[in-house]
């Protein structure tokens, strides 16, 4: 994460922490101290995923990782309570619920089975969908990759307003 924001920075060095907003620990979301880039990071086994974007692009960046098991398209039926009525969501639409929670900054603060994933949208992300978060004006932008064998992948941004699709 650091060689992302460094090379989108331009800079030698780059210094990334990681504080709660909420209490003050070191488990909050990460960011860089001096400069225009925003991160994130996510863990799927032993797999690490970074991902970070200049200002300019993105307000607030989240990604989000997850194996998806010998059926993909299946509804994860570990989390059918967090959705009930509604049937719970895929491998991918987990990972893109929980990029756009992340991007929003909240997290699993906010009810998950209130967050909608919707169509298509022009975004900075190619392939991007619509994620509407309860409580945020703006849809979150979400885009997923399959880059990496049975790992889907979720990137998502809050639009920055001086951002062009």
């Amino acid at each position: 994460m650091r060689e992302l924001a460094r090379e989108l920075e331009a800079a030698a060095s780059v210094d990334i922490v990681s504080v709660c907003a909420r209490c003050g620990g070191t488990h909050g979301r990460p960011r860089v101290t001096a400069g225009d880039i925003a991160v994130s990071v996510t863990y799927a086994g032993d797999l690490v995923v970074a991902a970070a974007a200049p200002h300019h692009i993105a307000d607030e960046i989240g990604v989000d990782a997850e194996n998806e098991g010998a059926d993909a398209a299946s509804p994860l039926a570990d989390l059918a309570p967090l959705f009930a009525p509604a049937p719970p969501p895929t491998t991918v639409g987990w990972t893109q619920i929980e990029a756009a929670l992340k991007a929003d900054g909240r997290g699993i603060r906010v009810p998950v089975g209130d967050v909608v994933v919707g169509e298509a949208v022009p975004s900075a992300l190619p392939g991007a969908v619509a994620v509407t978060v309860p409580g945020r004006a703006e849809p979150v932008h979400v885009a997923t990759w399959h880059g990496i064998d049975g790992v889907a992948v979720s990137v998502a941004i809050v639009a920055s307003l001086t951002a062009e699709p």
